[in-house]
C-alpha cells in the first residue's frame, strides 16, 4: 500500500514537470538549459511586468540573496534598482534623491538602529517600509506594555519588540514619557530582554521615528521645507522631532536627511508597464541576467530575505574616515560602523567596491552620523563623489567615462566616445538649472549663442540636458579621470608637445608644468582605480597659464560684459569658460537669467 501510494506521487510529479516542461516550451525558454537561473527569476520577480514568462515558485531565502548578489555584479550601482523594486524612475529622479530614499533601507537589514527622519510631506517616508513588508507603524505613544510585553505573560508574542523594525509616525506629536525613553534607550544598546524578568528574549527590533517638523521650518505659505533654516541649526531641527531624546540617546541616534528631499513627484513614480525604465546591464553581464534590464524585483521576497539573514558581522571605519566623525564617543563610533555595515548588506552585498567607492560609503554613514550631531555637509563631496558618478553613468546609460565634474547641483560627464557632456541633476536645483539652460539657450540671438555651447536636448524631465563639450578651465573644480582614458590622453599630450616643440616653445614649457603636476599627483592602488585628491591641471585651467595676452582678455572680458552685464568678470576664472576656440561659456547656470 505504501509502495502504490510512493508510485502515485511519483507520477503525478512526473505529470506535473511534463506540464511545466510544455509551457516553458510553449512561452519559447528552454528550462533544460537554465534550470537554477528560471528558479532564481521565479524566486525574485513579479511577473506582471514583463513579458518574459517565469514559471510560479515558492520563494526561497537563499535563493533571493544570491540573486540580489549577482545582480550588483552587473550594474554600476544598485540603487537603480532599488528604486525601481519601490515604483521609482531613477532616470527622473535626481541622483542625491535616490541615494537618501535608499538608505532608509538600513534599519531593515542590521538590528537595533536608532533612525530619525525629519522631512516634508510627500516625501514617501512613511510609506518606503510600509511597501517593502508588514512593519508595526504607530502613530501614538506606545503603552509599555504594548512595547515590551505583559509582564503576567511569560512570553508575550504580539509585542512590539519582538518585530524587527517599529516605525513610529507623527512622532514629533508624540510626548513620549522618560520611562518609555529609557526602554527605547535599552533596546538600542542591549541584545536581549525580559517583560517579567524571568524569561529573555534575543532582541533585534530597529526603530524609524518619522515625521514632519514644526511649521517654522517650511517656506511661507508652502509645504515645502526651507533648506538653507533647516540647515542652519540641524541640531534643533532633527531633535524637535523627538524633543526628550536625552544626550545619551543622541550618541546612538541617526539622521536621515529627508529635509533635503522635496515632495516626490508624478515623473518620479513608475504608474504602468510602459514606465518602467530599461536599466543597462554592463556589456559583460551573463545572458539570462539580461532578462532583469526591464523588470521589477520582487521587494517583499528580497526584504523578507535581508530580515531573515540580518548579520551581525561589522564592517569597520577607516583611521582617514573615523576622523571626519564630530562625536568620537565610543557609542558614536558604534552605531556609525552599524550602519556602515548596513550600506554594505545594500549596496555592496559582495563586498566587491574598490577603496574608493566603499570610503564612498563610510562617508555617508559618517555624514548621517554628524547630522545628529547637528553637522550639516552635503552629499555631494569627498568619496562619496564615486557613488554619485556610478548613478549618473547608469543613467545615461555610458559605461566609459572620460572626465566628470562634481558641482552643487549637478555632476557633468563627457564619455570616451562623445564630444558632448551630459549634465545630470544631483538635486531639484539641479534639474532646474538644465531647466533654465536650456530655455535661455534656445531663446538667445545667434550672436549670444556664439558664446555659448551648443545646447542639443533635455531629457528625463529636465533630470539630464546634453551640451557640446569643451575642456573647461576653471581652476576650482574637481576633474576624475578613468584610468584607460587618462592614459590615452597623457599620451596623446605628450606627442602634442612634441610635434610642436619648435613652434610652440613656450607654450610648450608651460602646458608641461602642468601635464608634470598632474602626473605627480596621480597614484593608482591595487585595483588601478584613480585615487585622487584635489587635482589643479595647471597649465589647462588657469588663463594666465594658457598664454592669453592681456590685450586678448580684455577683449574677452569686454565682450563679456557686453552680453552678460551680470557677469563679474574681475572673477572671471570662477566661471567655466573656454579659450580653445574662442570664447565659450560652457556652464551658465550661475547666470540670473
Amino acid at each position: 500500500m505504501k509502495r502504490n501510494t510512493n508510485i502515485d506521487n511519483r507520477q503525478i510529479e512526473e505529470v506535473k514537470e511534463n506540464n511545466e516542461e510544455k509551457e516553458f516550451t510553449k512561452k519559447g525558454i528552454d528550462k533544460s538549459k537554465n534550470d537554477e537561473s528560471i528558479e532564481w527569476f521565479a524566486c525574485d520577480l513579479k511577473t506582471t511586468f514583463t513579458s518574459s514568462y517565469l514559471h510560479e515558485l515558492e520563494p526561497n531565502r537563499d535563493a533571493n540573496l544570491n540573486l540580489y548578489k549577482e545582480l550588483s555584479k552587473f550594474s554600476n550601482s544598485i540603487i537603480p534598482l532599488l528604486l525601481k523594486s519601490i515604483r521609482l524612475n531613477y532616470k527622473t529622479m535626481p541622483i542625491i534623491y535616490g541615494i537618501i530614499i535608499t538608505s532608509r533601507f538600513s534599519a531593515i537589514t542590521t538590528s537595533n538602529l536608532l533612525t530619525i527622519e525629519v522631512s516634508g510631506p510627500g516625501t514617501g517616508k512613511t510609506v518606503t517600509l510600509a511597501n517593502l513588508g508588514k512593519f508595526p507603524l504607530i502613530s501614538k505613544e506606545p503603552s509599555n506594555a504594548v512595547l515590551i510585553g505583559d509582564q503576567r505573560k511569560s512570553n508575550d508574542s504580539q509585542a512590539l519588540i519582538k518585530q524587527p523594525i517599529l516605525q513610529i509616525d507623527e512622532a514629533g506629536n508624540i510626548p513620549f514619557n522618560l520611562e518609555l525613553i529609557g526602554i527605547i534607550k535599552s533596546i538600542t544598546s542591549q541584545s536581549s530582554y525580559s517583560c517579567n524578568g524571568k524569561d529573555f528574549t534575543p532582541l533585534k527590533l530597529s526603530l524609524v521615528f518619522t515625521g514632519n517638523p514644526d511649521e517654522k521650518y517650511f517656506n511661507t505659505g508652502e509645504d515645502t521645507l526651507n533648506v538653507e533654516l533647516c540647515t542652519k541649526d540641524l541640531k534643533a531641527f532633527s531633535r524637535s522631532l523627538v524633543e526628550n531624546f536625552d544626550p545619551a540617546l543622541i550618541h546612538r541616534t541617526i539622521i536621515i536627511p529627508g529635509f533635503l528631499l522635496p515632495a516626490l513627484k508624478d515623473d518620479y513614480i513608475i504608474k504602468t508597464e510602459n514606465e518602467i525604465p530599461n536599466i543597462k546591464l554592463k556589456t559583460n553581464t551573463a545572458t539570462e541576467f539580461k532578462i532583469f534590464e526591464k523588470m521589477v524585483l520582487n521587494v517583499n521576497a528580497l526584504w523578507k530575505t535581508f530580515l531573515e539573514l540580518r548579520s551581525e558581522n561589522t564592517f569597520f571605519l577607516s583611521e582617514e574616515i573615523k576622523k571626519q566623525l564630530k562625536d568620537t564617543s565610543r557609542r558614536s563610533i558604534e552605531v556609525t560602523e552599524k550602519l556602515y555595515s548596513s550600506f554594505k548588506r545594500i549596496y555592496d552585498p559582495n563586498n566587491l567596491y574598490c577603496k574608493e567607492r566603499d570610503l564612498g560609503l563610510q562617508e555617508l554613514a559618517v555624514t548621517f552620523r554628524n547630522y545628529a550631531s547637528g553637522y550639516y555637509k552635503s552629499l555631494n563631496k569627498g568619496y562619496i563623489r564615486y557613488l554619485l558618478l556610478d548613478i549618473a553613468k547608469m543613467i545615461i546609460e555610458k559605461q566609459e567615462i572620460e572626465e566628470a565634474y562634481v558641482y552643487e547641483h549637478r555632476i557633468l560627464l563627457k564619455p570616451v566616445e562623445e564630444n558632448k557632456f551630459y549634465k545630470i541633476a544631483l538635486d531639484i536645483e539641479g534639474q532646474n538649472e538644465n531647466k533654465k539652460e536650456f530655455d535661455f539657450y534656445n531663446s538667445c540671438p545667434n550672436n549670444i549663442k556664439d558664446f555659448l555651447l551648443k545646447v542639443d536636448n533635455i531629457e528625463y524631465g529636465g533630470n539630464v540636458l546634453v551640451q557640446d563639450y569643451i575642456q573647461p578651465y576653471s581652476d576650482h573644480k574637481m576633474l576624475l579621470l578613468d584610468i584607460d582614458p587618462l592614459k590615452k590622453e597623457i599620451k596623446e599630450l605628450k606627442k602634442a608637445l612634441q610635434k610642436n616643440k619648435l613652434e610652440y616653445e613656450n607654450f610648450k614649457k608651460q602646458i608641461l608644468e602642468g601635464v608634470t603636476e598632474l602626473i605627480q599627483q596621480i597614484n593608482y592602488n591595487s585595483q588601478y582605480m584613480l585615487n585622487y585628491n584635489e587635482i589643479n591641471l595647471i597649465g589647462e585651467c588657469v588663463f594666465e597659464k594658457f598664454s592669453v595676452k592681456n590685450s586678448k582678455e580684455k577683449e574677452y572680458k569686454e565682450k563679456l560684459n557686453e552680453y552678460f552685464p551680470y557677469l563679474n568678470t574681475e572673477n572671471i576664472k570662477s566661471y567655466d569658460i573656454s579659450l580653445e576656440k574662442g570664447l565659450k561659456i560652457l556652464n551658465f547656470h550661475s547666470l540670473k537669467f
